[in-house]
Parts: C-alpha cells; sequence; structure tokens
C-alpha cells in the first residue's frame, strides 16, 4: 500500500505499530520499504504489560476474535498520531479481494470499547492507563466533528495479493513471510494454529480467494488445511506465547 500510494503522488507518513510480538524480518521489511521510498516513520510502542494483561484476558475469555486487542489499540493508535499531525485521511490495506468473506458472527466490531473493558476487568490483573483506545463516541466525534477519514485504498485499484508480493520483492526487496500475518510471532501462531484447529476459520479465506476466481473451488477443497503450520512450530510458538502471557492452560485449545 505504501508503494501505491507514493506512486500516486501521495506523501504519506509510515506508522508502525510495535505490540512486542514483532519478528525480527517484520523490522527489516518495515526498514527497507522506508528506506527505498524515502518515508518519514512514526513507530507507536505500546505500554507492554497493559498490552499483555489484555490480551491474556482475551485468552481466558476464551472468545475467537483474540486479536481484537492488537486491531483495536492499531486504530486507536492511527487515529492519535493522525490527529497530532494534522492528517485528515488515514490510508488502511483492508479491502474486499482478500478480507471480506468472513461470516458477521465470527469477527467482533472493533470499537466495542465496552466489551474490551468488560473482559479486562473480569479477567485482567492490572490497572489500564496507557492502552490506546477509541469508543464508538470518539470514533464518531473523529469522522464527524474533526473531519477525519480512513480510506481503504486498495478498494480503489486492481489489486490482486500474488501480483502486488512479486512487486514488493522485486523493488522494494521485501521478504514474505510465509503465510498472512505471520510478521508477528503471536499472530502466527493464531492465525495457524487457534483459528483452523479450533474455529476451522481457515477456509473463509481460501472461501475468498474462490469467490474471486483465483482458486479453483476443488483444489480450495483438497487444502483447507494447508495453513496450518508443523507441529514443531507450533510448540515452539505456543510454548513462548503461553510462557509470555502466563496462560499456558488455555495456549493449546484443541
Amino acid at each position: 500500500m505504501a508503494l501505491q500510494a507514493v506512486e500516486l503522488g501521495l506523501k504519506p507518513l509510515a506508522v508502525h505499530f510495535d505490540n512486542g510480538w514483532n519478528s525480527e524480518l517484520a523490522v527489516r521489511n518495515i526498514e527497507r520499504i522506508v528506506e527505498r521510498l524515502k518515508l518519514d516513520l512514526v513507530t507507536f510502542v505500546i505500554d507492554w504489560e497493559e498490552f499483555r494483561d489484555i490480551q491474556r484476558s482475551f485468552f481466558l475469555a476464551n472468545v475467537i476474535d483474540i486479536e481484537l486487542v492488537t486491531d483495536h489499540a492499531i486504530f486507536a493508535a492511527m487515529f492519535k498520531i493522525a490527529r497530532e499531525h494534522r492528517i485528515r485521511y488515514i490510508l488502511s490495506g483492508t479491502n474486499v479481494a482478500t478480507e471480506s468473506i468472513m461470516p458477521v458472527s465470527w469477527q467482533h466490531f472493533k470499537f466495542d470499547l465496552r466489551n474490551l473493558k468488560a473482559i479486562h476487568a473480569r479477567y485482567g490483573t492490572i490497572r489500564i492507563r496507557r492502552f490506546p483506545t477509541l469508543g464508538i463516541s470518539e470514533l464518531a466525534w473523529n469522522y464527524f466533528v474533526r473531519g477525519l477519514r480512513s480510506v481503504s485504498l486498495l478498494n480503489f485499484i486492481h489489486y490482486r495479493k500474488f501480483e502486488s508480493m512479486r512487486r514488493l520483492e522485486q523493488e522494494l526487496g521485501w521478504v514474505y513471510y510465509g503465510g498472512k500475518h505471520y510478521e508477528s510471532v503471536f499472530t502466527k501462531f493464531y492465525q495457524a494454529h487457534i483459528l483452523p484447529e479450533k474455529f476451522q476459520k481457515r477456509q473463509w479465506t481460501r472461501g475468498g480467494r474462490t469467490c474471486l476466481r483465483l482458486l479453483h473451488r476443488r483444489r480450495n477443497h483438497e487444502r483447507r488445511g494447508t495453513f496450518r503450520i508443523g507441529e514443531a512450530a507450533v510448540q515452539h510458538d505456543g510454548t513462548r506465547a503461553g510462557s509470555v502471557l502466563h496462560a499456558e492452560a488455555r495456549i493449546h485449545p484443541c
């Protein structure tokens, strides 16, 4: 998306949200993109103890959308940075081409601050002071009064995921992570093990590609399990996540 924005003549401010789970490859990719596109970069580092406590609370609550914690904080941080730099438009990488076939019941509204606070109030252990939040009322204030807008840029172009990946590799030196959202150690474990093993969620990612005629229906059915990672990786990432979150009893839900 950064490459496309620059090619359109925009001067974007790059924002890196650091929640403590970045892989080393993710950091290197960010450095390559920022350097080669000559972008200014702002890194938002979240309070690790607070973030870990909220994330652990979502594990203990046994809800499907554990990544709501990160998604909520990303949006809140982006709006905060946009206000500070007097930027009216936030470019989002969300797109209907690869992310819009998920059943409504399988995801939760990212700005439901009451839900986030309720789960943490029940399972959390520390008081939250610095975790960035953005409730519905503040979202409406930002939108209608301050005039901030979030624009899904990829929906306005002919976006094809694998073609875009090849361009990034060739032009920016970007290196593929091996799977969707594998740039995060925790999200890799969540996406590749918890979701397909416990909720059979991965079939919907391939379902989106099938609807776009990027993957044959029969091949989709035959390859439903190929998103999963090996047992050694499951044990390694799961043990690391459990030790960090102190939630060993819930980290392997299958």
